[in-house]
């Protein structure tokens, strides 16, 4: 005699042979993907923090050595190193505060032989190690930079177009290589003086001319750019042979004649103020709710103190 099966029996067999899979299974399969999602999207967050307050077992916002050397191991790499508690602790209160911590992870992503991995796997990491500007230094500094920024065209232009970056970035012997094919990232470099000076020395400068010429009139706006570029015969040779960068380098010549020291430093406070202004808005358009409202205590922090400073001028 054949004996049914029921359909319980058969949701069973299907469930033990992997095939039905009821909606409670799902959700919970799915928790690390959105998990995983999230911690991609806003890296610091995420890990630096979470891994930051499990240690912080006294709950005072801050970590002591003993509980770095008592921290969990928390996310896919570990917490900061309790061998690196000094370097971290940049005030020297013998405490790590999140905004240390933060610092101190994204130095270390930076500094990483496995950086290529960061960067795969969290797509947020670049506005994380920007936010850093002793991670984002070095970072402009590292000799693989042409390789990694040919993986990852978002570097160029992220350190291009900040002042500290963008100087380390314009002394980086591939420089030329790095900004080939980034005309925006190169006209954002050109705007700060100190940049524009040390690309001027570069010496692969007059090949990234040939790359970028419309940058040379962004240049030679800078008086020690444009020394530099008269005692280049490499670049005197190009300017020959360009009437409009002729036009140009006689129209800079013009207006340091024309007006004094004090009016050009005034032009460029005010240039400088303008880029800091259109990074901000970046910054602020970037940013999660989270980093909004640091970025917002920061900005009273930086009123108050230009306050005090005025008073104490008077």
């Amino acid at each position: 005699m054949k004996t049914k099966i029921s359909f319980t029996q058969w949701f069973l067999i299907l469930f033990l042979a992997g095939i039905v899979m009821p909606g409670w299974v799902r959700a919970e399969d799915e928790q690390p993907e959105n998990k995983r999602k999230e911690f991609n999207e806003q890296y610091g967050d995420f890990y630096t923090k979470s891994w930051h307050n499990a240690a912080d077992t006294n709950h005072d916002g801050n970590l002591s050595l003993d509980e770095m050397h008592a921290a969990p191991k928390i996310g896919p790499e570990a917490g900061l190193d309790a061998s690196r508690f000094a370097e971290a602790d940049k005030n020297h209160d013998g405490q790590i505060s999140l905004q240390e911590a933060h610092a101190e992870k994204a130095f270390e992503i930076a500094h990483s032989q496995k950086i290529e991995d960061y960067f795969q796997n969290h797509k947020g990491v670049m506005d994380f190690i920007i936010q850093h500007p002793d991670a984002a230094n070095y970072l402009a500094q590292r000799p693989d930079l042409k390789q990694f920024a040919l993986s990852h065209p978002e570097v160029a232009d992220y350190l291009a177009s900040h002042e500290n970056t963008a100087e380390w970035l314009a002394r980086h012997p591939d420089a030329r290589e790095i900004l080939k094919n980034h005309e925006k990232g190169a006209r954002e470099l050109a705007q700060f003086p100190k940049a524009a000076e040390y690309l001027a020395q570069n010496p692969g400068v007059d090949k990234f001319l040939v790359d970028h010429p419309g940058v040379y009139n962004d240049l030679v706006k800078h008086d020690n750019a444009r020394r530099f570029f008269e005692n280049n015969p490499k670049i005197t040779k190009l300017v020959a042979e360009n009437p409009q960068w002729r036009r140009q380098t006689e129209q800079a010549r013009e207006y340091v004649k024309n007006t004094t020291k004090e009016q050009r430093e005034n032009a460029k406070q005010k240039i400088k103020q303008t880029n800091e202004y259109k990074t901000d808005r970046a910054a602020w358009k970037d940013a999660t709710p989270v980093e909004r409202k640091e970025m917002v205590k920061q900005g009273h922090k930086d009123l108050k103190n230009h306050i005090i400073k005025r008073r104490a001028a008077r």
